[in-house]
């Protein structure tokens, strides 16, 4: 450094310009320091520098004491004519005039754990702001550019419109530091700190900004799940980020809504309120949970949930909230559900029972109610060539666990087509409403890549006492009266008759479904010797009734 000669007085000391050197870069500058032995100093100076290295010019600003750069370290070269005035211990009221150019710098921060990349930018000063045009910068592996404002150092007040090639919420966590990160000083002193605040942590900045913007993201992922073509207003405010109104393509299809992320919890947390249209459903279900290549068609979907992000769960795990589901021209791989019906039924065996690696859905529509990951439902409802679907239960969307309870209603031709009232388990696993079409309440457990199905006798036989069943149009409501005898399994009476012989039916069956063995085997119904016997003791009664022949 250049001598600096100055002019000292009660109220001011005052220097001529100055020039300070260290390494390769020089500054020079003058200053007045105002009500120096007061408890609130005030600076008026003026800097310039031309292509000085950034590094250099940080450990000089810290050497003066400017609490601003505490932290900072970096390379690259600056241009820099500035002026500043305002009080030494508060760098957010000194207020700024000057312009600049940054070029290929890289900036290490306490608030980041990887390097920001500055390939060009335009400075602007103007009162306690500083706005960056034409910015140019990288950080990890996402490319921005735009313009950007901050106003006030220490509480910052952002404005932005920035256009980004990709962006990874996950890494994004890892790499803004936690608040509270220790403060890196550098070593490099010119003369002793009189004013520089004594910290030892500082929040990060994502907790302590403001402001808002726009965004524009080519790629915006998170774990597998992939959304581009992203435009969002942007809302910053102390940790909390708002995106919205935020729109994107989605697997093929469009997506509207909002995203809120609380980047103040560790992990952080991301709440969802979107609406998409003509999504590829299975690419979309394979990149949020367990279920991977299964559930295939055109999806769309409304989603109001909250889920983590970078915590010891995975994404399904920590998903909560309502998402209602509507599909349409899908398939459902790894399972034949006609062929599990013909087992549970007994279709004749002149019906179509060949098995096949998928089922057709013309539709799959409900709610599902999502705790943890676990998601209820009851109003799932498929439609299938032949057949009508209703469904209440769980399904893990972490694990892929089943536990559901399924009413099948075939059509009437359908049902006539297999074997109608004459199917081998009419009456035990398959009822008939007065409509003519088979009715099938069946269990369904295991994993949605290895399903098991079993008769569901318990339904069987609430349905049997009731006197009640679905139809094909509506599934999932008991408006339907039942066909033929409630009696345990005489076939063709054409009759309406409630009672302890359907009970009698219901339990021996369910006896016959606690037999079944095995993992993944199917509980098949079997004779049904209550059933019978009342049968046989009411034939009888009948016969003691009639009157003799004249």
């Amino acid at each position: 450094m250049s001598q600096i000669v100055i002019a000292l007085t009660p109220a001011a000391i005052t220097s001529k310009q100055f020039t300070a050197k260290t390494g390769s870069s020089q500054l020079t500058g003058r200053f007045t320091l105002k009500d120096y032995t007061g408890q609130a100093p005030i600076i008026q100076a003026t800097i310039s520098t031309n292509n000085a290295n950034v590094g250099e010019l940080l450990s000089m600003a810290s050497a003066y004491g400017v609490s601003a750069v505490e932290g900072l370290s970096g390379s690259g070269q600056l241009s820099l004519n500035l002026n500043a005035t305002g009080p030494v211990k508060d760098a957010s009221a000194i207020v700024f005039d000057g312009s600049g150019a940054l070029q290929n710098a890289t900036l290490h921060t306490p608030s980041l754990t990887k390097p920001l990349n500055v390939k060009n930018a335009n400075i602007k000063f103007s009162q306690n702001s500083m706005t960056l045009e034409n910015l140019a910068a990288s950080l990890d592996q996402t490319n921005a550019s735009g313009n950007l404002s901050i106003r006030d150092f220490a509480r910052p007040q952002i404005q932005f419109a920035l256009g980004m090639d990709k962006m990874d919420l996950a890494t994004l966590q890892q790499i803004i530091a936690p608040s509270g990160a220790p403060v890196k000083r550098t070593e490099f002193q010119l003369i002793p700190r009189a004013y520089a605040e004594k910290t030892s942590s500082e929040p990060s900045v994502i907790t302590r900004a403001v402001g808002n913007g726009t965004i524009t993201v080519g790629l915006l992922k998170y774990d597998q799940l992939v959304l581009t073509d992203v435009e969002s207003n942007v809302t910053l405010d102390r940790g909390i980020i708002r995106l919205a109104p935020l729109t994107s393509v989605v697997y093929s299809g469009q997506q509207t809504g909002e995203i809120i992320l609380d980047t103040r919890q560790n992990p952080t947390t991301v709440a969802v309120s979107i609406k998409m249209q003509k999504v590829d459903g299975n690419k979309l279900l394979s990149s949020v949970s367990s279920v991977k290549d299964t559930l295939y068609g055109l999806l769309a979907a409304n989603a109001n949930a909250r889920f983590s992000v970078g915590g010891t769960s995975n994404f399904a795990q920590s998903l909560n909230g309502q998402l209602s589901l509507d599909l349409s021209d899908g398939r459902l791989a790894k399972v034949d559900l006609l062929n599990q019906l013909a087992s549970i039924g007994k279709f004749l065996s002149n019906s179509p029972a060949s098995q096949n690696p998928f089922t057709d859905i013309t539709k799959l529509t409900g709610t599902l109610n999502v705790v943890n990951g676990v998601a209820q439902t009851n109003d799932l409802t498929a439609v299938i060539p032949g057949a009508n679907l209703a469904a209440r239960g769980t399904a893990n969307l972490a694990t892929n666990a089943l536990d559901m309870h399924v009413t099948a209603v075939l059509s009437k031709e359908f049902s006539q087509k297999v074997g109608g009232t004459s199917v081998g388990g009419f009456m035990r696993t398959a009822l008939a409403n007065n409509k003519g079409e088979l009715v099938m309440p069946v269990l369904v457990t295991g994993t949605l890549d290895q399903p098991r199905f079993a008769p569901d006798l318990e339904s069987v036989a609430r349905m049997k006492l009731q006197n009640l069943l679905p139809s094909f149009g509506k599934p999932g409501d008991m408006s339907s009266g039942i066909l033929g005898a409630v009696t345990g399994g005489k076939k063709g009476q054409g009759q309406q008759q409630g009672g302890i012989g359907g009970i009698l039916g219901a339990l021996s069956g369910q006896q016959n479904q606690q037999n079944a063995t095995g993992a993944g085997q199917q509980a098949q119904p079997a004779a049904n010797p209550l059933g019978d016997l009342f049968e046989k003791l009411k034939s009888a009664k009948k016969k003691k009734q009639q009157p003799p022949p004249q």
